[in-house]
């Protein structure tokens, strides 16, 4: 592309998108701790629930426990019966799932059972009829506990999978962004690569006069012909990659993307490397055309270690091997995460792939899906 007002417009374009794409990640960063510090919160009240429960239930028994003084354990019981109506509302209003809600209701809905209970208790024990207390008490007072504390945890399972299931579209949201922008990043890039041609001749003139001041000029050698452009990456197969690791639910469907992964590269193998800390070495978890015992004779890989891999792991930066004699060459990009380089995804790539641009960068996001993974959930990997 020549015209330098097209270029300007694309560099405008992308700029525009890649703006757009970081406002977006910065809102739903936001949105995700909103959602984490609202998880944290009802996670809170239900653990104060679960305590003033108990109060309840312990100053409920002591009502007819010898030498205990049941007026003095009825205003104990009072002010944890307050609490716990109290902690119930705040529950429900901070509820974000409207099953946990209904959970929090049904509770709601037993404690005034539980209290009119409580009251007969009282009367019984007030009057020295500390044996029908008992029974009331350690019965239905007991059942109704046990009912309340169930509901209690089913609240809080609900909210905890309603949390992960915002979190969960939050992400897949995040993961189709990073991919868009980079999609159209790449194709921005490649708008602005310069045409490939031939060179251009110097033009010469139409007649020259040999005189013996000025020879004729011997004519010049034809240039050799440009080398064929490489291949424009599959822009949307990367997308769609990006947007199955947004989606990963079970680690088993791995394999398989990384077999995808593998066809975008036009890799012949690719291994993914993952660190064990105690052991301060590298283990391939995740591997496509390599068969098990050439996995079994490669074995652990040393931080060390004087290669590609190793060195991309300890320095955190893409490392390249040049096919050499028409073999394969090579890429090794770091995996990291928050918490530092975790791992490294290799690819043996074939036709001088790790010499492009777009070959690398198609690896660069591979790596960082794999990176997001094992960040939000070790087992993926």
């Amino acid at each position: 592309m020549r015209n330098r007002s097209v270029r300007l417009a694309v560099v405008a374009v992308v700029v525009l998108v890649l703006c757009g794409a970081a406002w977006q990640i910065w809102r739903l960063e936001g949105e995700r701790g909103t959602v984490l510090d609202a998880a944290r919160r009802f996670d809170a009240i239900s653990r104060s629930l679960v305590a003033d429960l108990g109060e309840v239930r312990a100053s409920q028994q002591a009502y007819v426990a010898d030498g205990q003084s049941e007026v003095s354990w009825f205003g104990k019981a009072t002010a944890a019966l307050d609490s716990l109506r109290a902690r119930l509302a705040e529950a429900r209003a901070a509820a974000g799932s409207p099953e946990a809600g209904q959970a929090i209701q049904a509770a709601a809905d037993l404690l005034a059972t539980f209290e009119k209970t409580d009251e007969q208790a009282r009367g019984l024990a007030g009057s020295g009829q500390r044996l029908m207390a008992s029974d009331l008490i350690f019965g239905e007072g007991a059942l109704t506990v046990g009912a309340i504390a169930a509901q209690l945890g089913e609240a809080q399972a609900r909210e905890a999978a309603g949390a992960g299931l915002r979190l969960g579209r939050i992400r897949t949201i995040e993961t189709a962004t990073l991919a868009a922008a980079a999609a159209i990043a790449l194709i921005g890039l490649f708008l602005l690569l310069p045409a490939g041609g031939a060179a251009r001749q110097p033009e010469r003139p139409t007649s020259i006069t040999p005189t013996r001041e000025a020879p004729a000029a011997a004519p010049l050698p034809p240039s050799a012909p440009a080398p064929p452009p490489a291949p424009a990456p599959d822009l949307a197969g990367v997308a769609t990659l990006c947007m199955e690791f947004g989606r990963v639910g079970d680690p088993t469907v791995l394999p398989r993307l990384i077999e995808q992964a593998a066809a975008l590269l036009d890799a012949s193998g690719v291994i993914v490397w993952m660190v064990n800390p105690k052991a301060g070495a590298l283990h391939p978890v995740l591997s496509h055309g390599y068969s098990e015992l050439a996995l079994t004779r490669i074995g652990e890989l040393r931080s060390d270690e004087d290669n590609a891999t190793a060195e991309a792991f300890r320095t955190g930066q893409v490392r390249i091997v040049e096919g050499s004699g028409g073999g394969n060459g090579a890429i090794a990009v770091p995996v990291i995460t928050p918490a530092g380089c975790v791992g490294v995804l290799a690819a043996e790539v074939r036709n001088d792939g790790e010499k492009n641009a777009a070959t690398q960068a198609i690896a660069a996001i591979v790596a960082a899906q794999l990176a997001s993974l094992s960040s939000a959930s070790p087992a993926a990997t």
